[in-house]
């Protein structure tokens, strides 16, 4: 379950329905959000009439389970947000082809898409200082060539039943690859969203990408995530309920949170992943967002790691893991005016005793008694019930004493069906160091798949915890030495 406005519901979409954004009653909720534009003239328009149309309701894909395509129904009164975007004429910015014809003479990586991305961000961060809250960067259809990505052929616009037809973006593998097999996954060392995210940081602007295709669907492109990964182009209602929910929690809105009980404890979650740098010659480490239930919280960037040629995972020193940590826990207390009772990191390799001795001696230093460390990895076992569906989300089985396996995408009653296009993958909880049960971790790691604010769907593969360390990862790498970092994760997402 997640807790939204006037109650609790187990779907993000139907509990914003029913109950509206977490924050419903609270005074600094975002009842207004101002959005300024910077795209070509065309983009621009067909942005704003997207907004348009979506503020009247879009209409439910034709599906025989309505539960799983819910219709949009718009930003009028007792809209699911309820709030209103205000777009006007003196915060939108067009550029037109001459404002970075000159970006096509540099060569193609990463120099070029700095170059591109600077072109927008300082057009968005003037209309972020004349009053806009956020700004939304139409991408203009011209620059798509300079980016390598083609018109999408015909033949491949085919989106079968069941699922959302959104892509399940592959992520690090899991600790057992060796090294070899690691480096075969296919990746595009730059991609234009992390560098231009990268940029935005720096001129402190929240930014929303919108693509062409999200209101043109004629103007679909051969995309790709920053792993090589062909995307798929979701339904209307789908898109609209996405982007409005990243754009209420990019305006400090809180669209709904974990639930809490009287005698729950305090609980700080961290996620710490890893990513290499430009130069593929270091390890850095990246924390996620320091995680309340609100999902509120701060954006950590750690020291050097390093692969241990005892078990080829990456691994942080003692030192490194309890600085990081140490922080992680002041920002927790600078934010609620006191520090949490536990503490839960999910991390994507194994805590190795260096790092549970560095942890816990942190932990200690700052009086928190319940700490958990639980390392999360893609697991490749598969698991069959009788019939057509996939197993149900939540399923679990015991693999050792210290490893289970778990299902964060599966079938769902709710839906009446299993919500994707593929064969769910399963992921692999190690318990390296505990004091909660491993079913209240398991829950926890389950309800975590629910809080990403960048996706209406209610079962992400990842918790939000690894899920995010990753994304900050991408960006983190494309931000110039001696940059600035945010702490909110809404730069990030």
């Amino acid at each position: 379950m997640l807790q939204f406005g006037s109650g609790s519901h187990v779907d993000n979409k139907f509990g914003l329905i029913t109950h509206g954004p977490f924050d419903l009653n609270e005074a600094r909720r975002p009842e207004k959000i101002v959005i300024g534009v910077v795209g070509s003239p065309q983009t621009i328009s067909g942005v704003i009439g997207w907004f348009e149309k979506i503020e009247a309701g879009v209409v439910a894909k034709a599906s025989k389970k309505p539960n799983l395509f819910p219709a949009y129904p718009g930003l009028l009164e007792g809209s699911p947000f309820r709030c209103k975007l205000v777009f006007e004429k003196s915060l939108q910015d067009s550029l037109v082809p001459r404002d970075y014809v000159g970006v096509a003479s540099i060569p193609e990586g990463e120099a070029r898409l700095r170059a591109l991305a600077e072109v927008f961000i300082k057009r968005a961060k003037n209309l972020k200082d004349k009053g806009a809250d956020i700004v939304v960067v139409a991408l203009p259809v011209e620059i798509f060539p300079l980016l390598g990505e083609e018109i999408e052929d015909e033949e491949d616009e085919d989106d079968p039943e069941p699922g959302l037809a959104a892509v399940e973006l592959p992520l690090e593998p899991a600790p057992e690859l060796s090294v070899k097999e690691e480096d075969k996954r296919p990746t595009r060392a730059v991609h234009f969203h992390d560098v231009l995210k990268a940029a935005a940081m720096q001129a402190e602007v929240p930014i929303q990408i919108v693509r062409p295709s999200t209101y043109d669907e004629k103007l679909k492109r051969k995309e790709t995530d920053r792993y090589g990964r062909r995307r798929r182009l979701q339904d209307p209602a789908t898109r609209a309920w996405n982007i409005m929910a990243a754009i209420y929690y990019k305006a400090d809105g809180i669209p709904w949170r974990i639930p809490r009980r009287d005698d729950d404890l305090h609980t700080c979650y961290l996620g710490i992943s890893f990513y290499e740098a430009l130069d593929e010659r270091t390890l850095q480490t990246s924390i996620a967002q320091v995680f309340d239930e609100r999902g509120s919280g701060v954006i950590l960037k750690g020291g050097t790691a390093t692969r241990s040629k005892d078990d080829r995972q990456v691994h942080l020193d003692n030192d490194a893991i309890k600085d990081l940590i140490d922080r992680a826990l002041k920002a927790y207390s600078d934010e609620h005016h006191h520090g949490p009772a536990g503490l839960i990191v999910h991390k994507t390799s194994t805590f190795n005793a260096t790092e549970q001795n560095g942890v816990n001696s942190a932990a200690d230093a700052a009086g928190v008694k319940h700490v958990d460390m639980v390392s999360i990895a893609q697991c490749f076992i598969r698991l069959f019930r009788d019939g057509y569906y996939p197993p149900l989300r939540g399923t679990t089985l015991d693999l050792t004493p210290e490893q289970t396996l778990l299902y964060t995408r599966g079938t769902s009653p709710f839906y009446e069906e299993y919500p994707g296009l593929y064969v769910p993958k399963s992921l692999k909880l190690r318990f390296d160091s505990i004091t909660s049960s491993k079913i209240e971790l398991l829950e926890t790691a389950l309800v975590l798949t629910k809080m990403n604010w960048n996706n209406t769907q209610m079962d992400e593969l990842f918790p939000v915890t690894i899920r995010g360390a990753r994304e900050v990862g991408a960006i983190l790498k494309h931000v110039p030495k001696g940059g600035k970092i945010e702490a909110h994760y809404k730069y990030y997402m």
